[in-house]
């Protein structure tokens, strides 16, 4: 009998202690967070490049995140040659150490990192009625709080008009 058990229920005191504090209250969800996302994101962070479509602003994103560590040496290479004191080598030392940077993130905890930004490589951005730009696909940066929603997988390009 499902009463005898919510009177038993009802009729238990609890008696305040003072050696045992109240529990926290839950923690409100972060305003432009998104706990499945981040558990995506954290994936991309270790190297797994999870394919997603992010959608920005009405336009939607599609790629496989990929580690913040990963994106800055990418967009390093092009100026890793260049001779000290050019504009050229003072971009690569700052990608260098936001590269640093990331890395040194990833021997933190997940929700300790402060990770603000998803990372893509082979992202295409599609517009209503248009082939993905561009063709070959690029490294992408988002900020989170930039992000209107997303999907798991890849938008292709269709052929059918």
């Amino acid at each position: 009998m499902a009463t005898d058990h919510l009177d038993t229920v009802a009729n238990v005191v609890v008696h305040p202690s003072t050696e045992d504090p109240a529990p926290a209250a839950p923690q409100a969800l972060e305003p432009n967070r998104d706990p499945l996302l981040e558990t995506f994101h954290d994936y991309g962070e270790q190297g797994f490049p999870f394919a997603v479509t992010l959608y920005v602003n009405g336009l939607a994103v599609s790629g496989d995140l990929c580690s913040g560590s990963e994106f800055a040496f990418e967009l390093a290479k092009p100026f890793s040659g260049l001779a000290e004191g050019t504009i050229g080598r003072s971009i690569n030392d700052v990608l260098v150490d936001t590269q640093k940077t990331y890395d040194e993130r990833k021997t933190k905890p997940y929700d300790e990192a402060g990770y603000d930004y998803v990372h893509l490589k082979d992202a295409r951005t599609f517009l209503p009625g248009r082939v993905g730009m561009p063709s070959n696909g690029t490294y992408m940066r988002f900020k989170f709080s930039t992000i209107d929603g997303w999907s798991i997988g890849k938008l292709t390009a269709s052929t059918n008009e």
